[in-house]
């Protein structure tokens, strides 16, 4: 068994068949698919059964909802695959090739992270947007450390695991898993995968139609994402708890993954409608020095405009590009 295919599944009736159908049909047949529905109490888990009953490669976990971080973990104990593919349920594949060109990467370059990249898709369209960023330039690197300041230097580094083909023993080894109960468990799970790997590989195309819909797990904007959010950044804007086994190349990518995540929280915090989220207001200013480690274009604009008008005038003025975007 070569993939291990594993899709979170909590509430997506009127999605799941699409991203079914697009890895039904890939020309690569080498996997396993293995659909966790997280308690889902509209017809999703029915789709899952049908689906199964259909497919001798395919394998359906049932559990109480506890959330997408405990529905991939519950997916990837199950893995027998030498990598390991997550798909997000509400998502779907744009290319029947996808598999196969994994395949064909990971043939020719043995790397234990392989990623590639997506395309926005709104519903009510008929395609994907293009594409809005470029790994072209990491394409012809060797290091793990080249290839991550390349991508973060061009703000074609996204955290997302479903932006990534993982060679399974790395996860095992390492107990890289995702951890429950947070809001935003993608960031904590990437920063501790990049602390291990030994190669890395991308592929500069889209594959994945990333849905954008109210509703979803990234759409919220809650005290408790605030609040997670922060818990992450402390626990990762050094390299992690212990960052000595990682290069000072890799710790510099890590300032520059960081500083990009710094202006997302930002973001995250003016759109907050709590009114308690001001007792975050001082513990997020004090962490404005991970700006300094700006690579891209969104952290290098707040980290300039935040030393000209202030932390305070940064957060009114994201707040002000954000209404006239949205």
């Amino acid at each position: 068994m070569y993939f291990s295919i594993i899709i979170p599944i909590f509430n997506v009736e009127k999605y799941l068949s699409q991203c079914l159908s697009s890895i039904e049909n890939q020309t690569f047949h080498d996997y396993e698919l293995i659909l966790v529905d997280d308690g889902s109490t509209d017809g999703s888990g029915h789709i899952c059964d049908d689906f199964k009953s259909f497919h001798d490669n395919s394998l359906v976990v049932h559990q109480k909802n506890a959330g997408q971080a405990s529905a991939r973990n519950a997916g990837l104990r199950l893995a027998h695959g030498e990598y390991v593919i997550f798909i997000d349920s509400d998502d779907f594949i744009i290319s029947d090739d996808f598999l196969q060109d994994i395949y064909e990467k990971a043939q020719s370059t043995s790397s234990e992270l392989i990623m590639y990249k997506f395309c926005k898709y709104y519903d009510g369209k008929d395609t994907p947007e293009t594409c809005a960023f470029s790994m072209a330039a990491a394409e012809g690197m060797d290091s793990v450390e080249e290839i991550l300041l390349s991508l973060v230097k061009n703000d074609a580094f996204y955290g997302a695991p479903w932006l990534k083909a993982i060679h399974r023993q790395v996860l095992v080894d390492y107990n890289i898993e995702f951890e429950e109960g947070l809001v935003g468990e993608d960031m904590e799970w990437m920063c501790h995968l990049l602390t291990c790997i030994t190669s890395v590989s991308v592929i500069d195309k889209p594959y994945i139609a990333y849905r954008q819909r109210e509703g979803s797990t990234s759409k919220t904007n809650k005290l408790k994402n605030l609040k997670d959010y922060i818990y992450l950044m402390k626990k990762w804007s050094g390299g992690g708890t212990d960052n000595s086994c990682i290069s000072e190349q890799r710790r510099e990518a890590f300032g520059g993954i960081m500083a990009k995540y710094y202006a997302n929280l930002m973001i995250c915090y003016v759109r907050a409608d709590d009114p308690q989220k001001s007792v975050y207001y001082d513990c997020i200013k004090d962490m404005r020095f991970l700006l300094k480690f700006s690579m891209s274009k969104r952290p290098k604009m707040v980290h300039i405009v935040s030393r000209i008008l202030g932390f305070r005038g940064a957060l009114l003025m994201l707040s002000l590009l954000d209404k006239v975007k949205g």
